[in-house]
C-alpha cells in the first residue's frame, strides 16, 4: 500500500512539471521538478540499453542454436599442425646456441559469448641437441600442459600459458631411469625418464578470423612465439628455449581422423646386409603386426632402412654382473648408444638375451620421449624355455610384442598403472603385459588411439583422413 501512495504521488508531480504553470513555481517546487524530470531521462536511457542488450542476447542466443549441433556432431572440433623444422634459441650454461624444433600444436574449439573459445589442448614440440658443460644433450622433448588460453577476435590475438615436462638424454646418462609396470611386476620392460620442470608461453596471431563455423579440411594461418624457462632442474643444462614459427592448422574433429606418421630406425647387429650372420631376422614379421595393431589408430611408420652395428657381442645381451634381472642391462644401454637418430625412433635387434635375462621378451627406455629406444631379440619368433623353468619350448609366439614396445614409445602405460605426464593403457589391448608363454593381445583400443603421442609424430603432408578400426570401445 505505501509504494503504491508513493507511486501516485510521483505521477501527479510529473504531470505538474510537465505543466508550463510549473515553470512560475518556487525554487523548492523547481529542484522537485528537475529531479522528476532527470529520473524519466535515466528511465529512458536504461530501457534502451535493456532492449539493446535483449537484442544482443537474442542475437548470441540463435548463434550457439546454430553453432551447437555443429560441435554436437561426431564429437567437438579443433585445430591441429605440424611444426616444420622451425629455427629455435636455447639457452644453455655455454650461452646461447641455435638448433631446430619441429612437433604439433593442437587447439579445441567451443561456443562463447564472443563467438570462440580456443584452448591449447596439445605442444609437443622435438629438438635436435644442442652443447652443454657435460656433453650433448641429444634430442630435447618439450611436452605442454595447458593452464589458460584466452583468444580475441579483434585483432585474431591468441595468449596461452602452459606448464611442461622438459627432457633430454642427458638426464638419463647421469640421473638413470625409472622402472616403469605395475607395483610388482618382476621385470618392468619399459623405463621412465626423469624430467625436468619447465613454464612456457604461446603468443600469436591468425592469418584471418577464425570461423564461428568450422568446416572439416577448411585452413588458417597461425603466426607464433614459444618462451620456454626452467621452473624445476635435475641437470639444468638447459635454462630457455624461444622460437617464432608460422603454421597452417586445419579444422578436425575430435577423435582426429588424420594419418599419423612416426619414423623407425632398425638396427641390426652384424657387417652389413651381405652379412649372413647379422640380426634382424625377425624384424619384418614383428614391424608388420605392429602397421597392422596401429594402423587401427590411424598411426602408421615409416621404416627406414637398418643400419648395422658391427660389434658381435651385443648379438647375446646380458645383464650386469649380479644385477636384478629387472634392472637396465648394462649392454643393452651400450649398445643403444652406438646410434641415435633424432628424428626417429631406434628399434635394437639383438640375437637373444643372455643367462638371467629377460626371457624371449624386450623393454622400451625413455618411454614416450622423442629420445625413446626399443631394444629386443630375433628369439621373439623362436622362444625356448629358459634353463630355470620346467616347460617345453613356447616357440614362435610374441608376434606382437614390438608392436606392445611402440605403445610405451606412444606414451602409454600398461593397464592398471599410473604415472604422470603418462596415459593408462586400455585393458584387454596391446598394452597388457604378455607374462612367460603367452603374447601381448592383438586388440586396439578407442582411448589407446586418443591418448597415443610422441613429440616425433607428425601429419601425411596431405592432412589424408583416416577411421579408426578398433576392438574395443
Amino acid at each position: 500500500m505505501k509504494v503504491d501512495k508513493i507511486t501516485r504521488r510521483f505521477e501527479h508531480r510529473k504531470d505538474i512539471c510537465l505543466s508550463p504553470k510549473s515553470w512560475s513555481l518556487s525554487l523548492k517546487m523547481a529542484i522537485g521538478c528537475l529531479f522528476i524530470l532527470l529520473s524519466l531521462f535515466l528511465g529512458f536511457t536504461s530501457n534502451e540499453t535493456a532492449a539493446k542488450t535483449e537484442k544482443k542476447q537474442i542475437k548470441y542466443q540463435t548463434k550457439i542454436k546454430k553453432f551447437t549441433p555443429i560441435l554436437q556432431r561426431a564429437g567437438s572440433w579443433g585445430l591441429i599442425g605440424d611444426l616444420k623444422k622451425t629455427s629455435a634459441l636455447v639457452l644453455t650454461d655455454l650461452g646461447t646456441q641455435r638448433t631446430t624444433f619441429r612437433g604439433r600444436v593442437v587447439f579445441s574449439a567451443a561456443a562463447s559469448k564472443s563467438g570462440l573459445n580456443l584452448q591449447l589442448t596439445r605442444l609437443q614440440l622435438a629438438g635436435r641437441g644442442v652443447r652443454t658443460k657435460r656433453g650433448d644433450s641429444g634430442v630435447i622433448s618439450l611436452k605442454a600442459i595447458s593452464d589458460q588460453t584466452y583468444y580475441r577476435q579483434k585483432g585474431n590475438r591468441l595468449d596461452s600459458t602452459f606448464s611442461a615436462d622438459l627432457h633430454y638424454p642427458l638426464i638419463d646418462k647421469y640421473k638413470g631411469y625409472r622402472p616403469g609396470g605395475r607395483q610388482g611386476e618382476k621385470e618392468p620392460e619399459h623405463f621412465l625418464s626423469y624430467v625436468e620442470k619447465a613454464r612456457g608461453s604461446l603468443q600469436g596471431n591468425f592469418g584471418s578470423n577464425v570461423e564461428w563455423e568450422p568446416k572439416e579440411g577448411n585452413r588458417i594461418e597461425f603466426n607464433g612465439k614459444i618462451k620456454v624457462e626452467l621452473s624445476e632442474s635435475i641437470l639444468g643444462e638447459i635454462h630457455r628455449i624461444e622460437l617464432s614459427f608460422k603454421i597452417i592448422l586445419e579444422w578436425r574433429r575430435f577423435p582426429f581422423s588424420t594419418q599419423d606418421y612416426l619414423c623407425i630406425q632398425p638396427v641390426f647387429i652384424g657387417s652389413g646386409a651381405g652379412d649372413p650372420q647379422a640380426t634382424g631376422e625377425a624384424f619384418e614379421e614383428l614391424m608388420s603386426n605392429s602397421k597392422e595393431i596401429w594402423g587401427k589408430c590411424c598411426i602408421f611408420f615409416w621404416v627406414r632402412d637398418p643400419v648395422y652395428v658391427n660389434n658381435y657381442s651385443y648379438k647375446v645381451i646380458s645383464p650386469s654382473d649380479g644385477a636384478d634381472p629387472g634392472i637396465s642391462p648394462d649392454e643393452a644401454q651400450d649398445l643403444m648408444d652406438e646410434y641415435d637418430d633424432p628424428d626417429c625412433i631406434e628399434v635394437f635387434m639383438a640375437e637373444r638375451w643372455g643367462s638371467g635375462g629377460w626371457d624371449g621378451g624386450g623393454a622400451t627406455w625413455s618411454s614416450g620421449q622423442a629420445a625413446a629406444q626399443i631394444v629386443t631379440v630375433d628369439e621373439q619368433l623362436d622362444v625356448p624355455c629358459s634353463g630355470a623353468r620346467s616347460c617345453r619350448s613356447c616357440g614362435s609366439l610374441n608376434r606382437n610384442h614390438l608392436a606392445h614396445e611402440l605403445g610405451h614409445v606412444l606414451n602409454l602405460l600398461h593397464p592398471g598403472d599410473s604415472r604422470s605426464g603418462m596415459e593408462t593403457g586400455t585393458a584387454g589391448s596391446v598394452l597388457e603385459p604378455s607374462g612367460w608363454c603367452a603374447d601381448n593381445p592383438a586388440s586396439q583400443s578407442e582411448d589407446n588411439c586418443n591418448n597415443a603421442s610422441n613429440p616425433l609424430i607428425y601429419l601425411s603432408t596431405h592432412f589424408g583422413t583416416c577411421e579408426y578400426d578398433c576392438e574395443i570401445s
